[in-house]
């Protein structure tokens, strides 16, 4: 009896463990990405007095996510080097544009971890005290996706997005990557409307 209570016990205990977002779990954790968020924030020069929209966009890119994060697949046969991607939208009537290429980056389990956390994190909302912007809102304001992470958590890829009424705005996708403690960034290029 008491082996199938601390048998039980140990389920339990990594069930939960799963549940909150511990290191084994593919999501993120609400404070994993608040902190990568921050730094998001102040690597990026976003304006603190512009207000957030609390309902993130809704991709990390143009297109939808499973599109996009399979131009940065990087392919079996291109062992240690990065190929650069091309991103092509098309967003409003029939234009399409092509964006600045960016470098592979991801395998299967990545890409795989990435949709996984959009579904899960489909009802998230960011809490714009946690990120210390406008309280109020402003003429001009942020859109910001949700950040997707990577399986080992040291590739991050999010859409930000400064936008104001009609067709007015840009924005950009910014793939990071941890590298001994340090992230660094390269983004897509800035679109505009």
């Amino acid at each position: 009896m008491k082996t199938l209570i601390l048998t039980f016990s140990l389920i339990l205990r990594s069930m939960i463990g799963f549940a909150v977002g511990s290191s084994s779990s593919p999501l993120p954790t609400e404070r994993e990405i608040y902190e990568f968020m921050k730094m998001v924030i102040k690597d990026q020069k976003l304006n603190p007095k512009l207000y957030l929209d609390t309902v993130p966009s809704t991709y990390c890119s143009t297109s939808d996510d499973s599109t996009f994060l399979y131009t940065l697949l990087i392919h079996p046969d291109t062992v240690q080097k990065s190929k650069k991607s091309t991103g092509v939208f098309n967003p409003f009537n029939g234009q399409t544009y092509t964006i600045s290429s960016l470098n592979t980056c991801l395998n299967i389990e990545d890409i795989k971890t990435m949709l996984y956390q959009r579904s899960r994190l489909s009802a998230f909302k960011w809490d714009r005290k946690k990120l210390d912007f406008s309280k109020t809102p402003t003429y001009e304001y942020y859109n910001i996706s949700v950040p997707l992470f990577s399986k080992d958590r040291n590739i991050a890829i999010l859409m930000i997005e400064q936008l104001c009424p009609g067709l007015c705005g840009m924005g950009y996708t910014v793939i990071y990557k941890r590298k001994n403690n340090t992230w660094t960034y390269e983004n897509s290029g800035t679109w505009y409307h």
